[in-house]
C-alpha cells in the first residue's frame, strides 16, 4: 500500500482502511461571537414577528371596522357606522403622519358636526402614537438584525452554520410558545387586570382611563376588542414561528438522513486523495 504523506491519518478499525484526521478549524476565536449572534437571533426573531404583526394590525382599518360592527359602536356613540368607518381611516392616517394631535369632526345622529373625541381622548391618542413610533423603531431594528444574520449565514455557505440557524429557529419557536401560552393564560384568567397593568407600565399619566358611557374611544374600541386583538396577534406570531420551526425541523431531519446515507470513502480513493494533498 502506498505510504500516506501528511496530514496524519488514523485507523478506522476495519483492516487497513485509513481516514484522515480533521485539521484544526480556522478562526476558532469567532465561535463565541457566532454563539452570541445566534443567541441574539433567538430573541430578535419573535420580536421582529410580534412587532410586525402589531404594526400590520394598527394599519389595517378593517380591524377597526370589525370593532365598530362587533361591539355596536353606532348605538353607543350616537354616530352612524359610515361616519365611524371614516373616522377609522383617519385614525390610521394619524398614526402615520406628523400631526401632534388629532382633530376629528363627525356628524351625530341629528346631522350636526361634533368632535368625535374629548381632549382627554385626544391626549391619549397622542401617547399611543408616540408609543407606536418607538415600537416601529424596535421592529425595524429587530427585522434588520434577523435579515442580516440570515444572509450572513448563507453567505458563509457552511453546512454547520445553516444547521445552527435551524436550531436557533427551533429555540426561538420554543421561547415564543412559552411566552404566548403565558400571556394567553393571563388574558383568559384576568384580562382586565392584565390590560390595566400594561397601561400603567406603558403610559406615564392617567389619560387612558375612560367611561364607556361618555367616551367614544372606548365605545368604538372596548376592552373586549383588545382581548380579541391580543389573541389574534399572539396566534399569528405563534403560527408564523410554528411554520418556521417545521421548516427548520424538516431541514435538520433531511440533512441528517443525507449524512447517514453518504457512502464511506474507499481505501483507493483515500490513497488517491493523499497523493494529491499538499504537505502542510
Amino acid at each position: 500500500m502506498t505510504s500516506l504523506p501528511s496530514p496524519p491519518y488514523h485507523r478506522h478499525g476495519w483492516g487497513e482502511v485509513l481516514y484522515p484526521r480533521r485539521a484544526p478549524r480556522r478562526g476558532t476565536g469567532l465561535v463565541p461571537l457566532r454563539l452570541v449572534a445566534l443567541a441574539l437571533l433567538v430573541v430578535a426573531l419573535p420580536i421582529a414577528l410580534l412587532t410586525t404583526n402589531i404594526r400590520v394590525a394598527y394599519n389595517t382599518p378593517q380591524l377597526y371596522d370589525y370593532a365598530v360592527r362587533r361591539y355596536d359602536a353606532p348605538a353607543l356613540s350616537g354616530v352612524s357606522e359610515q361616519e365611524l368607518r371614516r373616522a377609522n381611516r383617519e385614525l390610521v392616517r394619524y398614526f402615520n403622519d406628523e400631526r401632534p394631535l388629532l382633530s376629528l369632526t363627525v356628524r351625530d345622529g341629528r346631522g350636526e358636526p361634533v368632535p368625535l373625541f374629548t381632549p382627554e381622548e385626544t391626549a391619549h391618542l397622542a401617547d399611543v402614537k408616540a408609543l407606536l413610533r418607538r415600537l416601529y423603531r424596535v421592529q425595524e431594528g429587530a427585522l434588520a438584525y434577523v435579515l442580516v444574520a440570515v444572509v450572513a449565514i448563507f453567505v458563509w455557505a457552511r453546512e454547520a452554520s445553516v444547521r445552527q440557524l435551524a436550531w436557533a429557529v427551533l429555540a426561538s419557536a420554543a421561547l415564543t410558545l412559552a411566552v404566548v401560552v403565558g400571556i394567553a393564560a393571563g388574558a383568559i384568567l384576568g384580562f382586565e387586570d392584565l390590560w390595566g397593568q400594561l397601561h400603567v407600565l406603558l403610559f406615564d399619566n392617567e389619560t387612558w382611563r375612560f367611561d364607556i358611557t361618555r367616551h367614544r374611544l372606548v365605545q368604538m374600541f372596548p376592552e373586549a376588542f383588545w382581548f380579541d386583538m391580543v389573541m389574534l396577534i399572539g396566534a399569528a406570531t405563534g403560527g408564523e414561528l410554528a411554520l418556521m420551526a417545521l421548516a427548520a425541523g424538516a431541514y435538520l431531519w433531511r440533512s441528517r438522513r443525507l449524512s447517514e446515507k453518504a457512502p464511506l470513502p474507499t481505501p483507493l480513493a483515500l490513497d488517491h486523495q493523499a497523493k494529491r494533498s499538499p504537505t502542510f
